[in-house]
């Protein structure tokens, strides 16, 4: 993304169309004094950046003033005078007009559409690796800058004893399992699924304590899940709570895809409370410690669950 686009992706509805206006009085200004006749292009320029940007409906709403001003001026003695016998030039061009921004509003729909494929799993409805990885680094970044920690959830389900298969589960049983740990934590954590039946949820400003609590309470609902529907299916739960975060996010994933290989709960620490900066993962001397609500887990926690028979 260059940075003119980076810039008007940030800008809010309300100045984009401010800015269109403006566009477009200043080029009918320019059209009325210079005369020049073949002047479309011109008004198609701020009508793109806004339906674009902003939306269908305000490109319309700025091909409509658009319309109304090159009719202005081209009625007014800044081009050719308009009479019932050279109405067809000026409506074939407003024509024209209307249709590029209509197939442009369909280029940005299928454009997001691609986009949304990207990032969601179809599957599942969360994350895929590539979009958590780029909000897990700006998380790293404002965990630098503010010093607050953050914590990294690592979940896998794998068919029983095959520990280190990479066979994943059922899409059925993914989508079921997905929307049981959304169920556990915030609107605003970020759950991603990294492949198979390995899941990965960031919890930002969530210390040592409350993510030992959301870990014990996603460990228990996903027993349960598994024990109601009869699934034989190992869950194998770990966090990583970063006091100082970690270099990149290559590291933050690595550590969380070895730590989903454990089996059991692990709860480890990185770093040091107010740390500044960022230090390798391997240099904080990680500790490990039980999470609450653990001992009440199932078997699934530590081995596969039995086989249940549904009726």
């Amino acid at each position: 993304m260059n940075p003119i686009e980076d810039y008007l992706s940030r800008q809010s509805r309300w100045f984009l169309q401010v800015f269109g206006i403006v566009a477009v009085l200043m080029l009918g200004l320019i059209h009325y004094l210079t005369g020049v006749s073949p002047f479309v292009m011109f008004y198609m320029m701020p009508i793109a950046v806004v339906t674009w940007f902003a939306g269908p409906r305000a490109g319309v709403m700025l091909l409509a003033l658009a319309a109304l001003v090159y009719l202005a001026v081209e009625g007014g003695g800044g081009g050719a005078q308009l009479s019932w016998a050279s109405f067809w030039h000026p409506a074939s061009e407003l024509a024209v007009m209307l249709l590029v921004t209509l197939l442009l509003a369909q280029l940005k729909s299928v454009w997001e559409q691609e986009k949304q494929l990207e990032r969601i799993d179809q599957a599942t409805g969360v994350l895929l690796e590539g979009y958590f990885a780029e909000l897990a680094s700006l998380e790293i970044q404002r965990a630098e800058r503010y010093a607050h920690p953050f914590t990294v959830v690592s979940i896998e389900f794998c068919p029983p004893g095959k520990p280190g298969s990479r066979a994943g589960i059922e899409l059925s049983q993914a989508g079921l399992l997905a929307q049981t740990i959304r169920q556990r934590v915030r609107a605003t954590d970020m759950l991603a699924r990294l492949n198979g039946g390995k899941f990965v949820v960031l919890l930002p400003e969530t210390g040592e304590e409350t993510a030992g609590i959301v870990l014990g309470k996603v460990q228990k609902q996903l027993t349960e899940q598994v024990r109601r529907q009869g699934w034989p299916v190992l869950i194998k739960t770990s966090a990583v709570t970063y006091l100082t975060p970690p270099v990149s996010v290559d590291e933050l994933l690595s550590r969380a895809k070895i730590s989903s290989r454990q089996t059991g709960i692990k709860h480890e620490v990185v770093g040091s409370a107010g740390g500044t900066g960022s230090i390798p993962a391997a240099a904080g001397s990680p500790k490990k410690k039980g999470v609450a609500g653990s001992d009440r887990g199932s078997a699934a926690a530590a081995g596969p669950l039995p086989f249940v028979r549904r009726k």
